[in-house]
């Protein structure tokens, strides 16, 4: 009989780790708690263009598994409009620039710290000083106010949260996965053309017999051969291996070998990350803008015919508008989906908590050593967190693993 995989999430991780485990001749079956494939990649049309509910940028000089993956599937991707960003501060827009010379000097400051770091492990004795809140971490570095808060403006854009809430270390590593702190700020990015989600059905179109949808599972437990899986509806699925890829703010609502303790308290405190898209249709077009206190941005679509604002999921669409001196009054008919209070997600992409990094450390040691029950989302993934390109690493690896521990 083959080999036979259960994974539990239809993302981008888990569709990527089921088509390379029918590549190796493997029996699967992929559980979904929702009604479609893709997780927190979710485009939705309207009218004559596409909106991105959740992933939506790639940077195509750094996401080199991504590019790969569009390229199998045979997926374009898309240059983004060149307009010049501006940066608001006290109600007032002007240019950003993240090349800056005195931006540029904080850059290297931080560059000291960000070569500390293993891009393959969440923390290590080296990095552990910079698990802290990165406005108490950034308060040490040399810099004028003016240039601090120009910077959490720019750093905003990969964050999306509160910095006085995520780990200094968990922004440093996407710097290291970057290159520098410049790279990271400067970094040319693409959309998919026809939308985010078609990574996801590109993936999920040889594998829909195999996906069962609208399926929770509770429970995960080890068996005389194997491990069996329980439903919500109390159904026993029996596998050789389960590859779970669910969202880490998800992870504590199913019990399996690996959630120790410390995993499953980490995922009920959820990590930072609370954003929420509001799609409107703008007056006229505008710049790209950025901001802080609260952390926020906005930006067209690649059609201009749609504008986008990315703010905390707890600031009105009005508060966000008026804060990025944007008008307020198309926010009355804003299209959005909550990340924060979706049951299957409970949050956007990964940001961490300080604290958290030691927690996902331990979960990564567990899935080396235990490779035929492993937690492989993009959100606990060391490489590229919370990002498509993170998801594909995460799927990658589990896979490895696992078929390198049957043939040992």
């Amino acid at each position: 009989m083959p080999f036979h995989v259960t994974i539990i999430g239809a993302g981008v991780a888990g569709l990527t780790a089921a088509h390379l485990l029918q590549q190796h001749n493997c029996s699967i079956t992929l559980i979904e708690g929702g009604n479609r494939v893709g997780g927190r990649t979710f485009t939705r049309q309207h009218e004559r263009h596409l909106e991105e509910q959740g992933a939506e940028f790639f940077h195509p000089a750094h996401h080199h598994r991504l590019r790969a993956a569009l390229e199998e599937s045979g997926l374009p991707a898309q240059d983004l409009k060149d307009l010049a960003t501006l940066w608001v501060s006290a109600g007032k827009g002007k240019l950003g620039d993240p090349v800056h010379p005195e931006i540029k000097a904080l850059c290297r400051h931080i560059d000291t710290d960000v070569a500390l770091i293993n891009p393959h492990r969440w923390i290590t004795p080296e990095t552990a000083h910079l698990d802290r809140p990165f406005t108490e971490y950034l308060a040490k570095h040399p810099a004028s106010d003016t240039v601090h808060s120009e910077f959490l403006a720019w750093t905003g854009t990969l964050t999306g949260a509160d910095p006085q809430e995520f780990s200094a270390l968990g922004l440093l590593r996407d710097f290291k996965m970057f290159g520098t702190t410049e790279a990271a700020l400067t970094a040319v990015e693409q959309r998919i053309a026809g939308g985010t989600m078609q990574l996801a059905l590109s993936l999920a179109k040889p594998l829909m017999p195999q996906i069962r949808f609208e399926t929770r599972v509770v429970a995960v437990h080890e068996a005389v051969a194997g491990f069996e899986i329980i439903t919500h509806t109390d159904e026993r699925i029996s596998a050789d291996a389960v590859i779970i890829t669910v969202p880490f703010n998800t992870l504590h609502q199913c019990q399996f070998p690996g959630l120790f303790p410390a995993l499953a308290q980490a995922s009920r405190n959820r990590h930072t990350n609370r954003s929420r898209k509001r799609w409107f249709d703008p007056e006229t077009i505008f710049n790209p803008r950025i901001a802080t206190d609260p952390t926020s941005l906005s930006y067209l679509d690649v059609t201009a015919s749609a504008g986008c604002i990315i703010a905390a999921d707890e600031i009105s669409g009005d508060q966000a508008a008026a804060h990025l001196d944007l008008p307020i009054a198309p926010m009355a008919s804003a299209r959005s989906h909550s990340w924060q209070d979706d049951p299957l997600a409970a949050g956007a992409w990964m940001t961490i908590r300080p604290g958290q990094a030691l927690v996902l450390d331990d979960l990564q040691r567990w899935n080396i050593q235990n490779p035929r029950c492993q937690v492989a989302g993009g959100d606990v993934s060391p490489i590229w967190p919370g990002w498509i390109e993170g998801a594909i690493a995460a799927g990658t690896s589990a896979v490895t693993r696992l078929i390198q521990s049957t043939t040992h």
